[in-house]
This record gives structure tokens, sequence and C-alpha cells, in this order.
């Protein structure tokens, strides 16, 4: 769409669009709005119920909640009535959506039923398509998804969505989601193929640099639409994978950081599958010669078959028991331990506090008020 060369009055300019007849207000205010440095759009009203925003830049630096606050706003402003359909032109935008802003725009549209009857895409990369296609068939939702490749036909299919609710086209059902601006017919030989199949054998590499994902499609093949596909579930699985290591991680350094024992004992081998290093110096060992190691005999007196917990269901919450230590003494501790699932398997979560300081100074206490009873009965012998 090309913009109008009518000024500005009081922030405002009304006209009807060339290409389309409808009445058409923009916003000064509204007008090459910054979401940051690398990421710009324009909102325009047009006719009554369709916004349509202009967007530029690159999308690794979307910010779908301010967007959806400023065009909000707008169309506050210019009275827009509900349901509208919002048409986004992405034909100036480069890259691709980080991951948590395609989650964020999933969740916007499943709060925003009552305030959207549509969405049109206008030039979208074919990995946007293809993520929009495969959503409107997982979730379930009223608004109306569909794509454009130009200004006239989104306009076209925005008035369609307005205009009925048994839009032949709902949820890209009929899109075509390979569609090109180029319209050529596709010559696919046997070195394409191969090269297609060696690109899907990289999915397992997820670490590897997806710069070798250009190396391997050719510049003639026609398939090598689907890289960007590929480029996109690349990046989402090892985002996922990275977010898994760093709570894995986050857990371990919690349970290092604490100042008691906390052992996992598998409930069905009995063996110790994790230790923190609390646990390993208490025992006089590490955490590491922990595992594997079965917990009879080995941390605690019971012998094989009389588990407390396991085999003799008692229940035991900050008791009072003794630990043994890989020198064959005992300690007295603080014990908990409850039953909880670890990495699909049913465990026990054992926790130690050391209170062997505590007992001494008992023992020393109650030495000192024996001591005390003692003497005055000694003395009193003693003057008889």
């Amino acid at each position: 769409m090309k913009s109008s060369t009518k000024k500005f009055n009081n922030g405002k300019k009304e006209y009807t669009c060339a290409e389309t007849g409808l009445q058409t207000i923009e916003l000064e205010d509204f007008t090459e709005v910054k979401i940051n440095d690398n990421y710009t759009f324009n909102i325009k009203k047009i006719g009554t119920s369709i916004l349509y925003i202009q967007c530029a830049g690159s999308m690794a630096f979307s910010d779908i909640k301010g967007y959806y606050e400023l065009l909000n706003e707008f169309a506050k402003k210019v009275n827009i009535k509900k349901p509208w359909v919002e048409i986004r032109d992405l034909t100036n935008l480069t890259g691709r959506a980080p991951r948590t802003e395609i989650i964020k725009q999933k969740e916007y549209y499943q709060n925003a039923e009552n305030n959207i009857a549509g969405f049109v895409l206008c030039n979208p990369p074919l990995w946007m398509r293809a993520i929009m296609l495969a959503g409107t068939r997982i979730y379930r939702t009223s608004i109306i998804f569909d794509s454009a490749s130009n200004y006239k036909e989104a306009i076209s299919k925005g008035q369609k969505i307005i205009s009925s609710n048994s839009y032949s086209d709902k949820n890209l059902s009929n899109t075509n989601i390979a569609q090109t601006n180029n319209s050529h017919q596709y010559s696919i030989n046997k070195k394409h193929i191969d090269e297609f199949i060696t690109l899907m054998g990289t999915i397992p590499y997820i670490d590897h640099e997806l710069k070798v994902i250009d190396e391997i499609l050719s510049a003639d093949n026609p398939l090598s639409i689907f890289k960007d596909i590929l480029k996109t579930t690349k990046e989402d699985i090892f985002a996922m994978r990275k977010r898994d290591q760093q709570l894995t991680q986050d857990y371990f350094n919690i349970f290092e950081a604490i100042q008691a024992g906390i052992i996992i004992v598998n409930i069905k081998s009995k063996k110790i599958v994790f230790a923190n290093s609390t646990a390993g110096r208490m025992t006089n060992t590490t955490s590491k010669k922990m595992l594997d190691q079965i917990c009879h005999k080995f941390i605690c007196h019971s012998d094989q078959g009389k588990c407390p917990i396991i085999d003799l269901k008692m229940s035991i919450d900050n008791s009072e028991r003794t630990m043994l230590t890989t020198d064959g003494e005992s300690i007295p501790v603080l014990k908990s331990v409850k039953p909880f699932t670890y990495h699909g398997e049913p465990c026990l979560l054992e926790t130690f506090i050391d209170i062997s300081k505590q007992k001494k100074a008992e023992e020393k206490l109650l030495k000192t008020n024996v001591r005390r009873i003692q003497l005055p009965s000694a003395y009193l012998g003693h003057k008889k």
C-alpha cells in the first residue's frame, strides 16, 4: 500500500484509499512507531473494522506485548468497530521471531477472541505460514487466519472475514502454504532430493551451527524454501534443551548450597542415585563415590529387606536417627524422608542434618548437672 501524500491535520488524516475505495484513517502518533531501534510499524484504520499494520525491520527484535499495547490504544482512538480484522504486512521485515514472542502471540489470540474476528498476514515468510497453518489446526479458536500476497488481496480477505462467519478460507484451510510471488513451475531432480534428505538428517544435530543448513542446499534447489522452517525448528529445540539444562543446573546449585545432606534413593534398586556435597562430607567420602551404592550398611544400619521406609512402611519426619560413615562410625542426625518421582522412577528424598555438636553439648550439660547434684551430697557426707 502506498502512503498518502495528504498532510496530517491536528495529528490526523482521513482519505479514500485509491486501491480499495475504502475510508482510511492515520494518526501522526502512530506513524513510524518504534518498538525498538530495529523494529518499526505504521497503523492505519481501513473501513470500519480493519487495522492495517506495515512492519519494518528485524523480527528478531519483536515485542508482542509492546506491539499490542500500541495497537489497542490506536483502536480506541479511531473508534474501531469490534470485532476487527488485523492485517499485518511483513513485506519489509527480515529474520525470524524468537520462540518466546511466538508463544506470546499465541497466548494473545487465545485471550482476544472477543476483539478480533480475523488475522491476515501479508507477504509472510514460509516458516511463519507453516507455523500458523499448524497452529490453527492444533488450537481451537473462533479467530479466522489467512495470508495474502499483496495489500489489495489482504483487504479483500479482511472484508470477507468481517461480512461472513462462514468464510470459506477459515483457518487457512484453502491457503496455498507454498504460495510465492514468482509464479513458475519447479523442476526437482535427484540431486535436489538427496540434498533435502541430507538437510533432514541435520535435525538431530541440534547444537551444530545453523549455517550448515545453508551450505547443504544448492542455490537452484526448489526445496530450499524449507530451510527457514528447519532453522526455526532447530532453534526452538535448542532453546528448550538449553532451558532444561539451565533448570537442571539451577536445581543442582540449590542442592549444593543447602547446608544439609541430601540423598535420593531409588526405591526399586535401593541404590543412591544422587547425593550432594554435604552428604559426602558427613559420611567422610564424596558425593560421586556415593552414587550407585546400596544404602543399607552404607549409610543406614538396617539390614537388607528391613528398610524402615521401603519394607516396614515407617514414616520419618524430623526424627533423630544415626547415620553410618565410610569409617564405620555413627553420627547422630535429624532425618526426614519423603517419597517422590525422580527421572520417572519412584524414589526417596532423604535429608540429614548433623546434630553431633548439639548432642555433645547436651552430654556436657548433663554431666555438669550431675556434678552439681553430686557435690552437695559429697559435701554433706564429709561434714558428718
